[in-house]
């Protein structure tokens, strides 16, 4: 909640949206599902 606050002053309403909704659910919990799925196949898939 502090991050997003600060980035609401430093950079402003445009790099709020893309921002907030980046960090907002890579911490919340939408993101988390994604981001399990796609490190467990990106070292596979990279790795061969």
């Amino acid at each position: 909640m502090t991050t997003t606050r600060t980035a609401s002053f430093r950079g402003g309403p445009i790099s709020t949206a893309p921002t907030a909704p980046l960090p907002a659910r890579h911490a919340g919990e939408p993101l988390p599902l994604t981001r399990t799925t796609h490190t467990r196949t990106a070292p596979p898939e990279g790795r061969g």
